[in-house]
């Protein structure tokens, strides 16, 4: 999981990417608060 989300952020930031990107790290970050 982390290795897609660092492979999303070094890809060229289109749009897409970088939305899909950002809501990863969302849930990234919900799930470790929630640990």
């Amino acid at each position: 999981m982390v290795v897609e989300m660092k492979n999303l952020l070094m890809k060229p930031l289109n749009s897409k990417s970088l939305a899909l990107s950002m809501m990863m790290m969302r849930v990234y970050l919900i799930m470790l608060n929630s640990s």
